[in-house]
C-alpha cells in the first residue's frame, strides 16, 4: 500500500519486497536444469536479494542462454524488468514462460501484476484468476488478486482473498498487513490493529505496518500509541514520507504547529510533488497567521493536483474570511469554493459553507443566504461541518449574519485553536495516508 497517497500505485520499497519474495521463492522450486544455468539462476536470485537489479537481469539472462526452456528464469527476469519499469520486456518474458509451460501460475500472475501497475485492473484480475485455476493453493496469487480487488474497492472479495492467502501461508507478514488495510478502509479498526500487530510480530522491521497501525490507533483516539508507531516507522526508515505526513497531521491536530511544520518540510524535501503536504502545511500557516504562506501552499497543491478539493477550499476560506482584510478577495474566493464543490460533487457541506462565505465577502448576500441554506440542508442529522464554524447552530448564526448584510470573518483566535479541540468530525481526526496493498 503506497505509504503516501491513497489510491495510487504501490511504493517502490514494497514492490521490491514483493519481487524479492517472488524471485527468492523460485530458488527453492527450480527443477533439474543444466548445472551452469542453475548456477547463473542462483546468482540472479542473490542479486535480487541485494537489490542489484541490473546484475539480476544479466544473470537470469545468462541462465536463459544456457537453457532456453528455463521457465523460472524467464519469470524471474520478467519480475525484475517489471521492477525497473520495462513492462514490454517483462510481458515478453512472461509470455515466453507460458509458451514453454502453459500452466505456469506464476507467469499468469506476472502478467496480471503488469496490468495492475498500468491501471488495467480488470485485465489483471483475469490473469490472477487464470493463475489460481492452475494452482488453487497459490498463496501469492490470492494476495495479488486481493490487491487488485482492493484497488477496485471490491473490499469483500479483497478481504476473502487475503484471508485465503493467510490460510495457505500464515507466516507472511505482508498478507496480514494487506488484510489490515482492507479492514482500515472499512473502518474496522480493532480488526485492522490485530492484523498489523501480527504483521509486526512476524516482521519487526516492517515500517509500513507501524505507520498504518499508528493511523488506526489515532482513529481510535489513541494518540500516544499512534505517535509511538509513527516514531518507530521513522526510526526504521528515516525517509518514510508517509509517516512524516501522518505524524505531522497528528502534531497539527494537537496544536503543535511548529513540530508539524518540521515533519511537513522534511516530507517535502523528500517528495516535492506531494500535494497533500502542501495543503496541510498551508493550514498550519493559517493557524499561525501567515496568510500569504498559506495561500502559496494551497496554490502549489492545486498546481500539482488540480482535483484536490480541500486545497481549493483552503484558498476560498482564506480569501473570504481572513482576519487581515488585505488578503480578502470575494470574487476569487467564489471561484475556488465553487471548484471545491464541483470536485466533491456537492457532497461536502463544509465546501458549500465556504461558497456562501465567498458570496458574502463579494457582497452578494442574497446568493450567500441561498447557498448557506443549501449548506444547512446538506448537513447530516445531528450536525455537520462548515468553514470556520461547526454544526447546525453555527450554520444558523452564519445565515442570520448574511441576512443582515454582513460577511463572515474569522478571528485569529478561532483559526489558531488546535483543530482537535474545535469539535466536529471535520477536524477531529487527521487525514491519513493509508497505502494500497502491495502487489
Amino acid at each position: 500500500m503506497t505509504p503516501h497517497r491513497p489510491g495510487v500505485a504501490v511504493s517502490l520499497r514494497r514492490l521490491a519486497f514483493a519481487l524479492r519474495f517472488c524471485v527468492l521463492a523460485f530458488a527453492g522450486t527450480v527443477g533439474v536444469q543444466a548445472a551452469p544455468a542453475d548456477d547463473a539462476f542462483e546468482e540472479g536470485v542473490a542479486a535480487v536479494a541485494r537489490g542489484d537489479w541490473q546484475r539480476a537481469v544479466e544473470r537470469f539472462g545468462r541462465a536463459i542462454r544456457l537453457d532456453r526452456e528455463f521457465v523460472d528464469a524467464y519469470i524471474s527476469r520478467g519480475l525484475v524488468h517489471r521492477r525497473l519499469g520495462r513492462f514490454d520486456d517483462a510481458m515478453a518474458d512472461f509470455d515466453r514462460a507460458l509458451d514453454i509451460d502453459p500452466g505456469s501460475s506464476r507467469a499468469f500472475a506476472g502478467k496480471g501484476s503488469i496490468y495492475v501497475t498500468v491501471g488495467e485492473l480488470e485485465r489483471g484480475i483475469q490473469e490472477f484468476n487464470a493463475a489460481l485455476r492452475f494452482d488453487p493453493n497459490y498463496a501469492e496469487g490470492y494476495n495479488l488478486r486481493g490487491s487488485a480487488r482492493w484497488l477496485t474497492r471490491d473490499f469483500d472479495r479483497s478481504l476473502a482473498d487475503f484471508t485465503r492467502a493467510i490460510e495457505l501461508d500464515p507466516l507472511r507478514a505482508q498478507y496480514y498487513f494487506n488484510r489490515a488495510d482492507v479492514y482500515l478502509s472499512r473502518d474496522l479498526r480493532t480488526e485492522a490493529i490485530a492484523d498489523y500487530d501480527e504483521a509486526i510480530r512476524l516482521d519487526p522491521a516492517f515500517a509500513d505496518a507501524y505507520n498504518n497501525r499508528g493511523s488506526a490507533k489515532y482513529y481510535q483516539g489513541q494518540r500516544g500509541g499512534a505517535m509511538v508507531d509513527y516514531d518507530t516507522a521513522l526510526q526504521l526508515d528515516p525517509d518514510f514520507v508517509g509517516a512524516l505526513y501522518n505524524r505531522g497531521n497528528a502534531h497539527r491536530f494537537a496544536g503543535e504547529y511548529e513540530a508539524a511544520l518540521v515533519d511537513y518540510e522534511r516530507a517535502l524535501r523528500l517528495d516535492p510533488d506531494y500535494a497533500e503536504v502542501y495543503v496541510y502545511r498551508g493550514l498550519v500557516h493559517r493557524s499561525l497567521g501567515r496568510w500569504q504562506a498559506s495561500l502559496d501552499d494551497f496554490q502549489q497543491a492545486i498546481d500539482l493536483r488540480p482535483t484536490i478539493a480541500y486545497a481549493h477550499y483552503g484558498m476560498a476560506l482564506t480569501l473570504a474570511s481572513c482576519p487581515d482584510e488585505r488578503f480578502r478577495d470575494g470574487e476569487r474566493a467564489i471561484g475556488y469554493a465553487l471548484r471545491a464543490c464541483e470536485i466533491s460533487q456537492w457532497s461536502e457541506p463544509m465546501y458549500i459553507a465556504g461558497l456562501a462565505a465567498a458570496h458574502a465577502e463579494a457582497g452578494d448576500f442574497d446568493e450567500a443566504v441561498r447557498v448557506q441554506r443549501r449548506y444547512l440542508d446538506a448537513l447530516p442529522t445531528g450536525g455537520g461541518r462548515g468553514g470556520g464554524g461547526r454544526g447546525r447552530a453555527a450554520g444558523e448564526e452564519r445565515l442570520a449574519l448574511y441576512g443582515r448584510g454582513q460577511p463572515f470573518h474569522e478571528t485569529l483566535e478561532q483559526i489558531a485553536a488546535p483543530p482537535g479541540g474545535r469539535g466536529g468530525a471535520a477536524r477531529g481526526q487527521p487525514p491519513t495516508a493509508v497505502p494500497t496493498p502491495a502487489n
